[in-house]
């Protein structure tokens, strides 16, 4: 159990964590953050969950399990306004992200403060991401970046003023999907390089899909981002477009295979639903759009 701090501290580094009814995961996560601070110097670090819980469940398990944790009440507008709430209340130099259904190892902190120290000319990092098994069905998911290059939310780290001069994460989506795919091409659009920390690794165990009405709200969020950035539609579009349909129909059959049909009907869905979106961003125009690389949302 994390203790109450006694005195005010000099903060370096804020974990941040947003977290939405989730007191069934939630404990899982800060007990191996518990773990995690013990190899660094835990007096350097503050926790700041962000709450856009319905009800009182993860106020009260807060405060009586980890009184330390500030908690923060989101604002009820998805992950991406809920991740900027936390941010806003913190006070490190440095912002680590997880999130409240991840796990992350013991070493994770104490890699991350290692790498900020390895390299001081980095301003940003991305951690590893594994899951927990390997992957049974189609219809299941987990965010797995074993090698670098996504920059997902559930594990990374960025200097406060960063954050800050891009404005956070764009809160302007549909839906709750892609913000970290924007917030990465914005990183690229302003010269930043972000490093990659194999060593920092959290652990995101597979869940069930959010169903077919997921993948059509994500479709939605695809279509915002391509109009944030028009670039992404190259020049060859429909050259592209059949690539990508042929690439994503290659990975359907191949899942068919590996997983002896579980959960191919979503997969069928996944193809038809990814493909019509893909076509409708190659057709619709797309306006000049503002200077992505700082601004959070249009």
């Amino acid at each position: 159990m994390l203790e109450r701090e006694s005195a005010p501290r000099d903060v370096r580094y804020s974990i941040v964590i947003p977290t939405c009814n989730r007191v069934d995961l939630l404990p899982r996560c800060l007990d191996a953050i518990s773990v995690s601070l013990q190899g660094v110097d835990a007096a350097a670090f503050e926790i700041v969950v962000t709450d856009d819980s319905q009800g009182d469940e993860t106020q009260g398990l807060l405060a009586e399990r980890y009184p330390s944790i500030h908690r923060v009440r989101g604002p009820r507008r998805g992950p991406a306004a809920n991740r900027n709430a936390g941010v806003a209340c913190t006070r490190g130099r440095w912002i680590i992200f997880t999130d409240d259904d991840c796990v992350p190892e013991a070493d994770w902190l104490r890699e991350y403060v290692k790498a900020f120290e390895r390299q001081p000319d980095s301003r940003v990092f991305e951690g590893k991401t594994v899951a927990d098994r390997q992957r049974l069905r189609f219809d299941e998911d987990s965010p797995v970046n074993t090698d670098g290059g996504y920059l997902w939310s559930c594990n990374m780290a960025i200097q406060r003023d960063l954050f800050d001069r891009l404005g956070g994460f764009c809160e302007a989506f549909p839906y709750p999907a892609m913000e970290d795919v924007d917030f990465r091409l914005r990183l690229n659009a302003c010269g930043e390089k972000f490093s990659f920390v194999p060593e920092a690794v959290v652990c995101h165990p597979f869940r069930p899909t959010k169903g077919i009405s997921f993948i059509v709200k994500s479709g939605e969020s695809y279509l915002h981002l391509v109009n944030r950035h028009p670039y992404l539609i190259r020049d060859h579009r429909w050259v592209d477009f059949a690539l990508n349909s042929a690439r994503r129909a290659r990975i359907v059959l191949r899942a068919g295979y590996a997983y002896r049909l579980r959960g191919f009907p979503y997969g069928l869905l996944w193809l038809a639903v990814l493909t019509y979106f893909d076509f409708r961003s190659r057709i619709r125009p797309h306006p000049p759009s503002p200077d992505a690389r700082l601004s959070p949302g249009s």
